[in-house]
C-alpha cells in the first residue's frame, strides 16, 4: 500500500506540471491583455506595466519565470488587484468557499444517503418513484437557475409575509452569519443531493440481494442490525469513491452560486479575474482548484483501499 501510495504521489507532479502549462498556454495566447483598458494612459506607461510583470518577454521566458517563482510558493502578484497579491487574495478568499463546500457536501451526504436508503428499501413503490423523481429534477435543474429561485422565495416572497417574514426570510447577499449561509449552501447541495440518493439507492438494492445478507436475515437477526451493520457499510462505498469529486465539484461549483449570493470566495476571483485578464490570479485559482481535485482522488482512493478488501492493493 506504501508503494501504491508513493506512486500516486509522484505522478501528482507531472499531472500538475501539464495543467499548468496547458493553462499558461491557453491563458497568455488570448486575445487582449491586462492593461487593454488602460489604453487611455500614455503608451509608454503601458510599456513599463508590461516590463513590470514581464510581458514583454518571449512566452517561454515568461513560462520559466513564472515557475520560478512557483517553486518557492509565490503566485504572483494580480495584474488587476495591484495591492495585493494572488497569495493574499486566495488566503482571504479560499476559505469561504471551502467552508462553504464543506457544508453543502456535509448536507448532500447526509439528505442524498437518507433518500436513497429510503428508496431502497421501499423499492417499486410509490415513494421510491418520487423521491427519484425529486433527484432526477435536482440533477437535470442546474444551479444557477435554482439559486435565484430561492433568492425570489425566500428573500422576496415569504419576507412579504406579514408576522413570520422576519422568521421564513433569509437573507440573499453577503456572508455573515448563519441565516446568509442557508441559501447558498442549499443552492449548492441539491445537485448533489440527488446524485448521492441515487448511487446510494443502487448501491444498497445491490447489497441487499447479496448472499451475505441473505445468511444475516437467515440467522434470525433483527432488520434494523442487518441494515445498519451489514448491509450500509459496503452500500456506502460507492458513495465514499464519489467524496473526493463531489468535494471537488462543490468547491469549484460555487464559482457561479458565489457570483449569484455576492460571496468574497474564489468564484468572484475567478470570474472577475478571466474578465480582466488578469493571468497571474487565474492561474492561481486554477492551480489551487487542480491540486485540489488530485489530492481528493487520491485520498478517497486510499481510503477505498482500506475499507474494501477487495480493492486494496498489496504492500
Amino acid at each position: 500500500m506504501f508503494a501504491y501510495c508513493l506512486r500516486r504521489i509522484l505522478i501528482l507532479i507531472p499531472t500538475l506540471f501539464i495543467i499548468i502549462a496547458l493553462s499558461f498556454l491557453l491563458i497568455y495566447s488570448a486575445p487582449g491583455g491586462p492593461f487593454d483598458a488602460e489604453a487611455a494612459l500614455d503608451p509608454q506607461i503601458i510599456e513599463n506595466l508590461r516590463q513590470t510583470y514581464n510581458l514583454d518577454k518571449p512566452l517561454h521566458q515568461q513560462f520559466g519565470l513564472y515557475l520560478g517563482r512557483l517553486m518557492q510558493g509565490d503566485l504572483g502578484p494580480s495584474m488587476i488587484y495591484r495591492d495585493f497579491t494572488v497569495n493574499e487574495l486566495l488566503g482571504a478568499s479560499l476559505p469561504i468557499s471551502i467552508n462553504l463546500g464543506l457544508k453543502s457536501l456535509l448536507l448532500a451526504i447526509l439528505l442524498g444517503c437518507s433518500i436513497g436508503i429510503a428508496a431502497a428499501l421501499k423499492r417499486n413503490s410509490k415513494l421510491d418513484y418520487g423521491l427519484m423523481f425529486v433527484s432526477m429534477s435536482g440533477i437535470a435543474v442546474p444551479s444557477f437557475v435554482v439559486a435565484p429561485l430561492l433568492t425570489l422565495f425566500f428573500g422576496i416572497y415569504l419576507k412579504e409575509i406579514p408576522g413570520v417574514g422576519s422568521y421564513l426570510g433569509l437573507p440573499v447577499a453577503g456572508w455573515g452569519g448563519l441565516r446568509n449561509q442557508i441559501l447558498p449552501i442549499i443552492a449548492l447541495a441539491l445537485p448533489q443531493i440527488a446524485i448521492i440518493a441515487r448511487l446510494t439507492r443502487a448501491s444498497m438494492i445491490e447489497v441487499l440481494s447479496s448472499n451475505y445478507v441473505r445468511a444475516a436475515r437467515m440467522r434470525g437477526l433483527p432488520e434494523r442490525n442487518v441494515i445498519l451493520n451489514h448491509a450500509l457499510p459496503a452500500a456506502l462505498l460507492p458513495i465514499i469513491s464519489y467524496l473526493g469529486p463531489a468535494l471537488a465539484g462543490v468547491i469549484t461549483g460555487s464559482v457561479i452560486i458565489e457570483q449569484i449570493f455576492d460571496l468574497p470566495g474564489v468564484g468572484r476571483y475567478f470570474v472577475q479575474g478571466a474578465m480582466n485578464r488578469d493571468y497571474t490570479l487565474v492561474l492561481g485559482i486554477i492551480l489551487v482548484f487542480s491540486t485540489t481535485v488530485l489530492l481528493l482522488n487520491l485520498i478517497v482512493d486510499i481510503l477505498y483501499g482500506y475499507l474494501d478488501p477487495r480493492v486494496r492493493v498489496d504492500e
